[in-house]
């Protein structure tokens, strides 16, 4: 919100406030369902509109829709949400070797 003031020379008044109302920046944030097993890059507590933001599983773990773990380019859109959904990491199985 920003506040200007205003005075009334003639009456010798003391300023009076006018408050001129913006509507607030919209921004996205994002939400991590596996926090710390997720690369995001750039990141930040905020995003605006139309930035975007990679997202990659760290390693060790795997995103159940894709095949590869290659990196994920989300967009903030005009509404506060996203593109698409972060990715999912889930640990990679440890396979035992066969007796």
């Amino acid at each position: 919100m920003h506040v200007h003031t205003d005075t009334d020379d003639t009456k010798g008044s003391l300023p009076r406030p006018i408050f001129l109302l913006f509507p607030p920046a919209i921004t996205c944030q994002l939400w991590l369902s596996s926090p710390g097993r997720v690369r995001i890059q750039p990141k930040k507590a905020h995003y605006s509109v139309g930035e975007k933001v990679t997202a990659q599983c760290l390693r060790g773990f795997f995103d159940d829709d894709q095949e590869k773990n290659t990196p994920v380019e989300l967009f903030c859109l005009p509404d506060g949400t996203w593109s698409r959904i972060p990715p999912v990491c889930q640990p990679k199985p440890c396979w035992r070797p066969p007796r």
